[in-house]
């Protein structure tokens, strides 16, 4: 990386996520406006208002989130470039 790179912070959990026995390394963490918008508290207790009413929902989340809320999603989305998309279950 050069000397003026940064990693958002979501990318380096996933990184080390799906790479356990890998060093992780980064200059700079920096926040991402996304991720920090949806905090995990925030989301676990919506689920569970949510499931209450809806047992079988599905929690799908967008891939710029932390890892606390990939951990409580069910589908983690990934929009590609072009028109296409991508789901994988988590």
């Amino acid at each position: 990386m050069s000397s003026n790179s940064a990693a958002v912070h979501f990318m380096a959990e996933t990184a080390k996520i799906v790479n356990p026995s890998r060093l992780v390394c980064c200059r700079i963490f920096r926040g991402c406006q996304l991720a920090d918008s949806a905090p995990a508290e925030d989301l676990r207790a919506r689920i569970a208002e949510l499931k209450k009413q809806y047992p079988d929902l599905a929690v799908v989340s967008y891939v710029n989130t932390t890892a606390a809320v990939k951990g409580l999603s069910d589908i983690i989305w990934h929009l590609r470039e072009r028109a296409e998309s991508r789901a994988v279950a988590a």
